[in-house]
Parts: C-alpha cells; sequence; structure tokens
C-alpha cells in the first residue's frame, strides 16, 4: 500500500478546500439532477415517450452518477 494513501491530512487550510470541494461536488451534482428532472417532460416531448418512460433514464443516470461517486470513498475507507 502506498504511505501517500494513508497519510493523515493535518493541516487545516487543507482540510478546509477538501471540505469546500466535497461540498461544491455535491451542489453541483444536486443542480444536474434538478435540471434534468426539470427538463424530463420536454425531453419526453421530443422522442415520443411517456414521461415514466423518461424518468427510468434518470433514474438509470443517478444510479450509475452515485456509484461512481460512492465507489471512490468506499476503496479509501476499506483500506484501514
Amino acid at each position: 500500500m502506498d504511505e501517500a494513501n494513508t497519510e493523515v491530512v493535518t493541516d487545516k487550510t487543507a482540510q478546509r478546500w477538501i471540505t469546500i470541494s466535497v461540498a461544491f461536488a455535491a451542489f453541483i451534482s444536486k443542480l444536474d439532477a434538478s435540471i434534468v428532472n426539470i427538463s424530463l417532460p420536454a425531453i419526453a416531448r421530443y422522442f415520443n415517450a411517456r414521461t415514466s418512460d423518461v424518468s427510468w433514464v434518470m433514474m438509470g443516470y443517478l444510479l450509475i452518477q452515485t456509484n461512481t461517486m460512492i465507489s471512490p470513498a468506499s476503496s479509501v475507507i476499506s483500506s484501514d
């Protein structure tokens, strides 16, 4: 295992930037999901699909997005 991966961040400035970065990423992710949810009726009209069919695509998108955000975090947590 790399020593760089097990190093604990003790610098307050670095911790603050990490917290800001994670909060910003969560905000952008939520904003992205909201924009897509608002545009679902227009997407359904464009493709001549029902809104319920298009919402399945949105759920798949959110599952993949959540998985890509959780996977790196779980590997760091389980490395201890």
